[in-house]
């Protein structure tokens, strides 16, 4: 089973850097899609049956 280790490293928000919002939501849109993909094909099998 993992573990879960607290550390005491520091993350320099300065160096963050926040894609801009387009390219984030055309990764969430994809997905969505990927997964709706996916559940059309699994109730197609369903029906199939």
């Amino acid at each position: 089973m993992a573990k879960h280790v607290k550390t005491q490293e520091r993350v320099d928000i300065s160096q963050v850097t926040i894609p801009p919002a387009s390219e984030v939501n055309a990764e969430f849109m994809k997905v969505g899609d990927n997964i709706q993909k996916r559940h059309i094909e699994a109730f197609k099998r369903l029906a199939d049956r």
